[in-house]
């Protein structure tokens, strides 16, 4: 599971779910986005029907900063199913994200459109921001151009958007 943080800024709490009626005991290992530094949580018993919850996933394997890392969950006895679900937690305001994109296009030209807030004002002057982390699951590296695409209130709401081509690292 890509995508694991664990700064100063935000943090991914890990979620084990067994949906099944049998349980199942697990290990989680996180690793550095480079592979050079890793953490296990291992004998993580998650009774049937049930989940757990681990938070700040990566301090708790031992990985107190990590920019951008991934783990693996494996069932290490039980016949239980081990689902991992993953949410990064803003620090500041403990708000979470579990966003899903939507893929468009096919063939040579395939997107994913992710929905986000970069910057709103709510009631009493609270500030909301976003924050999207890309990683990359495969063993090539992969060549992204990201487009955001936004209206500016500060300009009576005209559109505008920035473009940035980005080279993600092989896993």
């Amino acid at each position: 599971m890509p995508g694991i943080v664990s700064t100063t800024k935000s943090r991914t709490n890990l979620i084990l779910a067994n949906p099944t009626r049998e349980g199942a005991t697990a290990t989680v290992k996180v690793l550095s986005a480079d592979g050079a530094s890793s953490g296990t949580l291992s004998s993580l018993y998650v009774p049937p029907y049930s989940r757990i919850q681990i938070d700040g996933v990566a301090a708790a394997a031992g990985l107190p900063t990590l920019t951008l890392g991934s783990l693996s969950v494996a069932v290490t006895s039980g016949v239980g199913l081990v689902v991992p679900v993953a949410s990064v937690i803003d620090n500041a305001s403990n708000s979470f994200s579990l966003v899903k994109g939507r893929r468009v296009g096919s063939g040579a030209f395939r997107a994913l459109i992710v929905p986000g807030v970069v910057r709103a004002t709510g009631a009493l002057e609270t500030s909301y921001r976003t924050a999207l982390n890309i990683a990359n699951g495969t063993s090539t590296p992969a060549n992204l151009q990201l487009i955001y695409r936004y209206y500016d209130l500060d300009l009576a709401g005209k559109p505008g958007e920035a473009v940035a081509n980005v080279t993600i690292p092989a896993f």
